[in-house]
């Protein structure tokens, strides 16, 4: 399983809570489903109320609660109902202090002369999450620069790959008659990566507000990942996160443009996500059949059968 089939594994389960069929907390607490389904859930609070402590605490999922907690402090504020509400979520506490704790050990990020997240110290601060104002004073000390910097780092590194470090599976199949293309990646830069996304995360966060962020938006949306992302699927979270930046920022201008550079099942996020308008859908298809491709497709999307139909094919 790698982070194709976790994040096509959250597609289905936004599906199905948002029919109404299925529920979070009914058929979904094992780590794996939460992993994927709280990148993305639309609401955040009902899931985080839903997820149990130990969950909360397990593996990668601190860091996905703690980006969650991030984004909602930087759109909507410390003092926001929404932020607030996160506070008094006993899962949404537990995971904060798993990931600062973590975060505050000796080997958690070695030393690595690709990445300088000098000004990115807050990402990882406990007073980010429980003091209000702290993140506001943090943020004034931010310049472009500073996010550009971070920006550049992380395309660089899992979007050109520059520096990557990848396995040689031919050989490793030779060692242990298994094939397995999660294992693309060494894991001394899958632990990179997560030890980064944080500050990776809280970046593109930035720009996505910022008046001339949106080439740095666009440079993610329009470039997936060098390699197969391993099962976390952080590179494809912050893809899509871009892609919703994008849309809610700018429409869907900016996909009819360059609409053959855009991963299909990106088009089925926003889909899901969001209330796209007949309108748009029509220009859309108007871009797809100036293409010489006859359709985009994803893991379970035809971009197509969507536009003409209505089928978003998540089951």
């Amino acid at each position: 399983m790698c982070g194709y089939c976790i994040e096509y594994n959250a597609f289905v389960m936004i599906a199905s809570v948002q029919s109404g069929s299925e529920q979070f907390a009914d058929l979904y607490p094992q780590y794996l489903w939460a992993m994927g389904y709280l990148q993305d859930c639309p609401d955040i609070h009902a899931t985080l109320a839903a997820t149990s402590t130990d969950v909360a605490t397990a593996g990668i999922i601190p860091t996905i609660i703690a980006c969650r907690g991030m984004e909602t402090l930087i759109t909507q504020g410390f003092t926001s109902d929404a932020y607030q509400m996160h506070l008094k979520t006993p899962a949404y506490v537990a995971a904060i202090e798993t990931f600062t704790e973590e975060a505050g050990q000796i080997n958690h990020r070695p030393q690595d002369p690709r990445f300088d997240l000098s000004a990115f110290g807050w990402t990882e601060d406990r007073r980010t999450y429980i003091e209000p104002g702290y993140l506001e004073e943090q943020l004034q000390q931010w310049s472009l620069q500073d996010a550009k910097s971070l920006h550049k780092q992380y395309v660089d590194f899992r979007l050109k790959g520059i520096g990557l470090h990848r396995n040689d599976l031919n050989e490793r199949f030779k060692q242990t008659g298994v094939l397995d293309p999660i294992e693309d990646i060494c894991d001394e830069d899958r632990h990179a990566l997560v030890a980064h996304f944080p500050a990776f995360w809280g970046a593109l966060l930035w720009l996505g507000r910022h008046p001339d962020g949106m080439p740095y938006l666009w440079e993610v949306v329009t470039n997936d990942p060098i390699g197969v992302p391993y099962f976390y699927g952080l590179e494809l979270w912050i893809q899509r996160q871009a892609a919703l930046q994008t849309y809610d920022r700018f429409g869907i201008a900016p996909f009819l443009k360059d609409i053959a550079s855009v991963r299909g099942d990106l088009f089925q996020f926003i889909g899901l996500l969001r209330p796209v308008s007949g309108e748009d859908k029509s220009s859309l298809l108007t871009a797809l059949n100036q293409l010489e491709i006859d359709d985009i497709v994803g893991t379970d999307f035809s971009l197509r059968r969507w536009l003409e139909k209505g089928d978003l094919q998540v089951s």
